[in-house]
């Protein structure tokens, strides 16, 4: 199912939370390969190998937080969301920065 999901870091217990059009396994599928590789494609891949954390199983460590056809918009929000509460792991924090929101949110849906 698509929508906006969240992998959460099982040390530190800090959220990744981006958009995904396929399957959530096949995404948590991706980001394993890049941790195995070495390969820091992706913020959460990066978090794992930078801060040598555990990562879990797909049930344990990947949610879908809201099924949408919005994707830009509610992740966007959530992004930002997660972020002003201290809850997005270092990496997404430091590469996606949304000027455009204010506190506080309202999500336009």
């Amino acid at each position: 199912m698509s929508g906006i999901y969240k992998l959460t870091c099982n040390m530190r217990k800090m959220l990744y939370v981006g958009p995904n059009s396929r399957k959530l396994n096949q995404r948590y599928r991706e980001n394993l390969l890049y941790v195995r590789n070495n390969d820091p494609q992706s913020a959460y891949a990066q978090h794992i190998l930078q801060n040598l954390n555990e990562y879990g199983s797909v049930t344990d460590t990947m949610s879908l937080l809201k099924p949408t056809h919005k994707m830009s918009t509610m992740s966007n929000y959530l992004f930002k969301n997660f972020h002003h509460n201290g809850n997005l792991i270092t990496e997404q924090a430091k590469v996606n920065k949304i000027p455009y929101f204010s506190w506080p949110l309202t999500p336009c849906l």
